[in-house]
C-alpha cells in the first residue's frame, strides 16, 4: 500500500506528504486517526502506539535511545556508540 492509498482511506482524506510526515515523527496524529489507520493496515491499534518498555527506561537509557535516533547512525555505529555509552555511565558510577 502506498502512502497515498492510506491517506485516501483516511476520514478526512489526507495527503500523501501528511502521511510521510506522520510516519516520519513530524506530524502528530489525532486520535481518532489511530484506528482509522489501525483497520487501513489490518493491525491492533496497540501496533501503532509506542513501545511501553522504552516507556520504562531510566532517564539515561531514554536519552540514549533519542540520541542515537537523533544521529542517524548505521546500525554498527549505534552499537558502537551505545556501548561506548554505557561504559562511560557504568565507570561513573
Amino acid at each position: 500500500m502506498t502512502q497515498e492509498d492510506l491517506g485516501s482511506r483516511l476520514d478526512p482524506k489526507v495527503t500523501r506528504a501528511c502521511v510521510a510526515n506522520m510516519e516520519a515523527g513530524k506530524q502528530r496524529i489525532l486520535a481518532h486517526t489511530i484506528p482509522q489507520l489501525a483497520k487501513a493496515l489490518h493491525v491492533q491499534p496497540s501496533a501503532l502506539l509506542p513501545n511501553q518498555t522504552e516507556k520504562q527506561l531510566e532517564p539515561t537509557d531514554r536519552l540514549e535511545v533519542e540520541l542515537l535516533k537523533k544521529l542517524g547512525l548505521s546500525q554498527r555505529k549505534m552499537k558502537k556508540l551505545s556501548a561506548k555509552l554505557r561504559a562511560v555511565r557504568e565507570s561513573t558510577v
